[in-house]
């Protein structure tokens, strides 16, 4: 997968396919000098739907591929909290992306919040390997 959001729309496109992404605020890099944010995380591939396993077990195979995300632009970043580098591996998992007057929001479980200050609504991400097989499909808890 390689591909560009420029827009609103595009960007209601870019967080289905990113929603569910596993992050590591370690794999984030915020290149000042050239107004970028890099980011590499771990993509369930909801697109791609499940592929039949063993069906005497009516078992269900999905994919994962590592995905880089490339943000042009930016101004400044910051997060609703801090992170050491002694809590790493804190990995969280993306939610959902939205963009409103000049800033691109990351919201992932755990409360944690990525935000990005960038004069449009442009990402880019692109698959980095083959996607890998999962049984794991990513569960979604409400509270009623």
């Amino acid at each position: 997968m390689n591909i560009k959001a420029v827009c609103l729309d595009d960007m209601t496109v870019m967080s289905s396919l990113l929603q569910d992404s596993i992050f590591n605020p370690m794999f984030m890099h915020y290149e000042a000098n050239k107004n970028e944010l890099h980011m590499l995380v771990n993509r369930f591939c909801w697109e791609a739907g499940p592929a039949i396993g063993d069906e005497r077990k009516n078992e269900k195979i999905y994919s994962r591929s590592y995905c880089g995300v490339h943000i042009p632009n930016v101004a400044k970043v910051r997060t609703n909290r801090r992170i050491q580098p002694t809590h790493y591996p804190s990995i969280f998992s993306l939610l959902t992306i939205s963009f409103d007057r000049g800033k691109m929001r990351f919201i992932f479980s755990g409360g944690f919040e990525l935000v990005v200050n960038c004069d449009t609504p442009s990402i880019y991400l692109a698959d980095a390997h083959e996607p890998w097989p999962t049984k794991k499909i990513p569960r979604h808890h409400h509270n009623t």
